[in-house]
């Protein structure tokens, strides 16, 4: 088990087009409310795993390339001059990752502890009513002692904040106790399922991979789906006039969001929990069709079109790490073909000998042309017609 170019590739690859594939789910407006969010939860886990642990296997098939992926390798492998020093494509393009990754990573720090400073010093204009029904929906669902209320005029929607010791913030405004319960109960239901940590994992899921558009598509996606989880928790024992209420209340706190002016605090803090989500548009449509259609009970039909979905989406998880792409090269002693073009020793200035074959402590075998690691090879290999005239060395590492 190895870590190299090509498993990154191919890690990168699948988890592509996952998120391409669930996006594409996700966008059919009677997905959700017919299968829940369980298999879309589900599968872009597994996506994000498989983006993660990017590791090939020995025992992995070799899908071979003379074509598409030795033009991708021989492309990041092109030096470049750089204040007169030779740098390879890909050596450029780690270290702007590690640079733009670190950058962004330090700036969300800082504007975590900038904007937890800014709460910390705002002030309670909550009335004792406000408080009072608060208190007694936090003590029925025994989190009295862990969760605060605060409401102020600076805030511009609800939101939780925190994931031990949370408070959930409010804007100033007369609230019915039937907005109120449903608000609370809401984010009762974030702070229950820890989805701040969740969506903070994500923000750092975007910075990291900031290059990578459908990491920033997945992050956007799976972040609907906590919304919708929230919801259905949260509205599990709601009768229908109570589910009226709750729709009420979230299409009141969009119309008081769209004609108040901004307050002094601006809410720039990505991994926080919305009542309701700064983006909205088809997400709030999404929302509200599942909470209307919402039964609490799921039928035999969806739980078995939800175990087929999930075994699919795992074997196809499985799979991925049975195959690896790599380039074909033809290769002999002397020199390497690529395609059509022939490379010598003399051609590409190497002196040393140009195409050989390394064993390892383990007895795994690697092709190395022209000093680059470029194929991984097994015993049987060395008996074909191209690997018979080539030096064999062991190493120890």
């Amino acid at each position: 088990m190895e870590i190299t170019f090509f498993s990154i590739i191919m890690a990168i690859l699948c988890f592509n087009v996952g998120i391409v594939l669930l996006h594409w789910i996700q966008r059919k407006e009677d997905f959700i409310p017919k299968f829940s969010t369980f298999p879309l939860a589900f599968l872009t886990i597994l996506a994000i795993f498989r983006l993660l642990f990017q590791m090939e296997f020995f025992q992995s098939y070799v899908i071979s390339s003379k074509v598409i992926y030795p033009a991708i390798y021989d492309f990041f492998q092109k030096e470049i001059s750089i204040f007169q020093s030779p740098f390879t494509i890909m050596e450029c393009f780690a270290f702007l990752w590690i640079v733009v990754a670190s950058v962004f990573l330090i700036f969300m720090a800082w504007k975590y502890f900038h904007f937890r400073k800014i709460l910390l010093r705002i002030r309670d204009f909550s009335r004792p009513i406000d408080q009072e029904i608060a208190q007694k929906i936090l003590q029925e669902a025994k989190l009295d002692k862990k969760l605060d209320l605060v409401i102020n005029h600076n805030i511009e929607r609800p939101f939780l904040f925190g994931t031990r010791k949370g408070t959930i913030f409010l804007p100033k405004r007369q609230y019915s106790e039937r907005e109120l319960r449903c608000i609370v109960k809401h984010e009762i239901s974030h702070y229950q399922r820890k989805d701040n940590g969740k969506k903070l994992f994500l923000e750092i899921l975007r910075g990291v991979f900031w290059w990578n558009p459908f990491v920033h598509l997945m992050a956007e996606n799976f972040n609907h789906i906590l919304e919708v989880q929230c919801d259905l928790l949260s509205i599990r024992n709601f009768s229908k006039e109570e589910k009226i209420d709750y729709l009420e209340t979230i299409l009141e706190m969009i119309k008081e969001e769209s004609l108040q002016k901004e307050g002094e605090l601006q809410l720039q803090w990505e991994a926080l929990s919305n009542f309701v989500p700064i983006s909205q548009g088809k997400n709030i449509k999404d929302r509200i069709r599942t909470i209307i259609e919402y039964t609490g009970e799921k039928t035999r039909h969806q739980k078995i079109a939800n175990t087929l979905a999930c075994s699919l989406g795992l074997c196809f998880f499985v799979l991925s790490y049975m195959f690896i792409p790599q380039p074909s090269y033809d290769v002999d002693a002397y020199g390497v073909s690529l395609g059509e073009t022939y490379y010598t020793a003399e051609e590409v200035g190497v002196e040393e000998e140009t195409v050989y074959i390394t064993r390892n402590p383990k007895g795994k075998l690697r092709l190395v042309v022209h000093g680059q690691d470029r194929k991984r090879l097994k015993e049987e290999d060395l008996q074909k017609e191209e690997y018979k005239g080539l030096n064999v060395y062991d190493i120890y590492e």
